[in-house]
């Protein structure tokens, strides 16, 4: 917190970088999983959002504010950034009315505005060279495959050299989870051909992406408006993968089968790279579906279990770690759906 009061105290000084008023308050939001947010309150009234970045190699500061000056421009539902700090590495947006829904509130209409958000993005087509890559972008089947073996590599690690919880040992053990991720993940990648292995996406099949999309990444507003949030990521991709994202996500866990089905037939009917989708997602889902298990395992390995206790200290560690175990069994059980 030593680093917010800083931040917050710069702030009152340079205020008029914002507008022409003073700093009234700032209220700590709730949310921000490896960021600090900031209600701030001026002496008008007028309420902005101060986003404090984590420091960490994806430069989320950039890449989301970078996102937000092209979005708005373009008049998309997003909220306008004012100003940003590089060196502290914090920001101010205006601030957006509503809050994210859980997956089981969503509705036909949510999905609608998230379906033509994300469809209106693919259909921009700035500079390739513009915007980089998305922070974690998988534009050959092989990268999907990868971040499954990415994260297996630390689980096993942290199995040999950590003191992992008594609970986490015994769950391991009973559902022999790293060798069933393992054989499905050998399943997956016996259907796919070789010579598509590392075939990477052309320049032209590649779409602009904020990758972490979902109800949980919106402002539902009282008077229908949504507004969309959480850019950190954002960057050219495989517009398979943000749709593996959203169906996949442990956030849209869940959201009735049938809406799921509906965002695929509604993104499908809109989208101009449905053809390639439809050919992709077949190969891609199965192995998402074993990259979330394995990153949800990772996220109670002791050093990613302290870094998710600071960042919700409402959670107590057994709170916590039941949680997560729970989200992993229903994860499991996902594998076994099939989406058409």
């Amino acid at each position: 917190m030593l680093r917010d009061e800083e931040i917050i105290e710069e702030l009152k000084i340079r205020w008029r970088e914002v507008d022409d008023t003073q700093p009234r308050k700032f209220d700590r939001l709730s949310g921000g999983m490896n960021n600090h947010l900031y209600q701030v309150t001026n002496t008008e009234n007028t309420r902005y959002l101060l986003k404090i970045y984590v420091v960490d190699e994806t430069d989320r500061l950039s890449r989301e504010f970078k996102a937000c000056s092209y979005l708005w421009l373009h008049n998309f539902p997003v909220p306008k950034p004012i100003f940003k700090n590089d060196i502290k590495n914090y920001a101010i947006y205006t601030f957006a009315e509503g809050g994210p829904k859980k997956a089981q509130m969503v509705t036909k209409d949510d999905i609608d505005k998230m379906v033509d958000f994300l469809t209106a993005l693919e259909n921009c087509r700035p500079d390739y060279y513009f915007f980089d890559k998305s922070a974690s972008s998988f534009t050959r089947l092989s990268d999907y495959v990868n971040y499954v073996e990415k994260r297996l590599d630390t689980l096993k690690t942290s199995l040999i050299n950590d003191a992992i919880d008594d609970r986490v040992d015994e769950f391991l053990k009973r559902t022999k989870l790293i060798t069933f991720i393992e054989d499905e993940k050998r399943k997956i990648c016996s259907s796919i051909y070789s010579d598509e292995w590392n075939r990477e996406l052309n320049i032209d099949q590649q779409v602009l992406s904020p990758l972490d999309f979902g109800p949980h990444n919106a402002l539902f507003a009282a008077d229908g408006n949504v507004t969309f949030i959480d850019f950190e990521k954002f960057g050219w991709d495989d517009p398979t993968h943000v749709v593996v994202s959203f169906v996949n996500h442990i956030q849209t866990i869940g959201l009735r089968y049938e809406y799921k089905q509906y965002f695929l037939k509604k993104y499908f009917e809109k989208s101009s790279y449905s053809g390639l989708v439809k050919e992709r997602l077949p190969k891609i889902i199965q192995i998402d579906r074993l990259g979330w298990i394995a990153f949800l395992a990772n996220t109670l390995t002791p050093d990613r279990l302290r870094h998710y206790l600071d960042a919700q200290p409402q959670l107590g560690k057994d709170e916590y770690v039941e949680r997560q175990l729970y989200e992993i069994e229903i994860m499991l059980g996902e594998l076994a759906k099939k989406l058409d």
